[in-house]
């Protein structure tokens, strides 16, 4: 098994396949009785689902094969994104 790291830059559906549009890649994964089939982790390897997944959002997709940057993944790792407080207080600024 094979993976790759990209992140995340739109995800839209049609018909009954899902797409993640990412920076090099596009993940497609399969629509089936209203579930989108895909296995989604965090970095403590809980299933979050594909609704932890969002915009801006670095991934590690596993997968078996690419075919044209089409990638339908075994599994997706949501790794995580740091936000840093740029807001000091008035006693860091004496």
């Amino acid at each position: 098994m094979k993976f790759i790291l990209d992140n995340i830059n739109k995800m839209s559906y049609e018909n009954n396949v899902f797409n993640i549009e990412c920076d090099e890649n596009i993940i497609k994964a399969y629509i089936i009785d209203g579930t989108v089939k895909i296995k989604v982790y965090n970095d403590d390897n809980n299933m979050i689902g594909i609704n932890g997944l969002k915009i801006n959002d670095s991934i590690k997709i596993y997968y078996k094969e690419i075919n044209l940057n089409i990638i339908f993944p075994i599994k997706i790792i949501k790794l995580n994104n740091y936000i840093f407080n740029n807001m000091s207080s008035s006693s860091d600024n004496e």
